[in-house]
């Protein structure tokens, strides 16, 4: 006589297979979601810092970029009015710089002639990017090599 389906042993095994998989699966969750989330927020910061710049030169109008622990600031050209845009960030930074982000007409910044200033992304992490160096002719992103070590150019490899 021939039978059609699946035992109920079949089915249970089947279903312990597959909810093994799945505790797997969310183990790991949570790490590529937090490294999802600190990428997006470094690539957007750098995204801002780069649009600002642009505007700066090809509009021949100083512009500012605030930065906070969680929130960045853009100033409209006009630098003693209020800020154009608040964007809240997801994730704490640690900034290097004692002052805003200056562009002036040129598009260059206010950081050092020989330095950099830096924007990291607090504590330890799994992303690709956690930090943004901002010399006075270019932006970049980078990755810190101790997260324990302080948010300075010696500590960050740029891409």
């Amino acid at each position: 006589m021939k039978q059609d389906g699946f035992s109920l042993i079949e089915l249970i095994v089947v279903i312990g297979i597959s909810a093994v998989l799945m505790a797997i699966a969310m183990l790991n969750f949570n790490q590529m979601m937090r490294k999802s989330a600190i990428d997006s927020q470094v690539k957007m910061l750098y995204s801002e810092l780069l649009n600002t710049r642009v505007q700066a030169r090809f509009q021949k109008e100083a512009r500012r970029v605030g930065l906070n622990s969680n929130k960045v600031i853009l100033y409209s050209p006009d630098l003693t009015k209020s800020p154009d845009v608040q964007r809240d960030l997801s994730s704490p930074i640690e900034w290097g710089g004692a002052s805003d982000i200056l562009f002036d007409t040129q598009g260059l910044t206010n950081a050092p002639a020989t330095g950099s200033k830096s924007i990291c992304i607090q504590g330890d992490n799994p992303a690709t990017y956690d930090s943004i160096v901002v010399f006075k002719t270019r932006i970049q992103m980078g990755k810190r090599t101790n997260p324990l070590g302080g948010c300075t150019i010696d500590n960050i490899v740029t891409q």
